[in-house]
């Protein structure tokens, strides 16, 4: 019926925020290359960004109309 409906208008536009409570050492940022060489002819590049904290809440909101559709914990 109703809640149908509205989850296939929502569905294509659904976002989710999460909100995080920082903890030490709150963001890192990591650089890794490795060149190629004859014997290892094989270049890498990895970056690594992370943010490091407890999940205070999850915000499930329309992309469209930034309606707030739910959210965890109520």
């Amino acid at each position: 019926p109703r809640t149908a409906a509205l989850r296939r208008e929502l569905s294509p536009s659904l976002k989710a925020m999460v909100v995080l409570k920082l903890k030490p050492p709150y963001v890192l940022y990591d650089d890794y290359y490795k060149e190629p060489t004859r014997d290892d002819p094989v270049e890498a590049s990895v970056q690594t960004r992370a943010f490091f904290g407890e999940v205070a809440k999850i915000v499930v909101y329309s992309g469209i109309t930034g309606k707030i559709v739910t959210q965890f914990p109520r």
